[in-house]
Formats: structure tokens, sequence, C-alpha cells
């Protein structure tokens, strides 16, 4: 997976976004067929950064997302200089750990929660990931359905 979190530039927003957004459905479909991504705008958040607006990408696997690379870095139609001047961005890339997914993806348009959590240092990763399986266990009998993984 990964996460972009943007800044606007000057005189720049959601419509030049928008725009840019549909000219690279159009280049994902021909040239990525496995890229999945999503625009995220922040409604509130507490010390993890300002931005404007976040773009989240993931591909089902490694080899699919190094192929999807190769691609975007040897044509991408001009696209990257075009985001660049509506956006300045910072970028992650992570590996994800499904905690609880349902089958399938999302429908719809929903909500996404990201939280900044450290490890206890009495504890480790294992038992962090055994305790958000657990309390999505519990959520999911309850009726929950949210879905979680761990980055």
């Amino acid at each position: 997976m990964e996460l972009f979190a943007c800044s606007f530039k000057e005189d720049k927003g959601w419509d030049d976004l928008d725009a840019l957004n549909k000219k690279f459905a159009k280049w994902s479909k021909k040239n990525d067929g496995s890229y999945s991504a999503w625009t995220i705008s922040p409604q509130f958040r507490t010390n993890d950064g300002k931005f404007d607006v976040g773009w989240i990408g993931s591909w089902a696997t490694g080899q699919q997302m190094g192929q999807g690379m190769d691609n975007w870095m040897a044509d991408n139609d001009g696209l990257g200089a075009s985001y660049a001047e509506v956006i300045g961005c910072s970028h992650s890339l992570m590996s994800s750990t499904p905690v609880h997914a349902l089958n399938g993806p999302p429908q719809g348009n929903g909500i996404v929660w990201f939280s900044s959590c450290i490890i206890a240092d009495d504890s480790d990763s294992m038992k962090a990931y055994q305790a958000h399986k657990k309390f999505s266990e519990v959520m999911s009998k309850m009726g929950g359905k949210g879905q979680s993984w761990l980055m």
C-alpha cells in the first residue's frame, strides 16, 4: 500500500485534482489494471501531519506493484509532471496485514480511520496483532461491519 499526503499548490484545488484523476484512471486501466486508488480528505486529526488530500493506492501482490511501477516510470503520459503542478506530496510505502476483512472490497463511499500507535516496551508486533484481532472479533459479533489492517 502507498500513501501520498499532499497539499494543493497555490490557486489549485479539488477540480484540478479531479480532472487529473480522470486522466489517471484511463492511464491505469490501460497500463496497470491491478492498481486501486482512492483520494481522501482529512476531517480531523491530532499531530500526524497536515495535508489537504491523501492518495491511497494498492496492488494485490508485490509482483503487480513492481510491474505497475515499471510501467509508470517507463511512460506515464506526463501525468507525473501534471500532478506536481497541482499538489506537493510526501510518500510512504508500506505492507499491510489483514486483521478483519470482509469478503470483497468495500462498497460505495465510506470512512477510513488511520491511527499511529506505538507498541509498549514489554510487548511486540504479534501481541499487538492478536489484540487487534480479538477486538475485531468482538466488534463483528456485535454486528460491526468495519474492516481493519495493520501497517
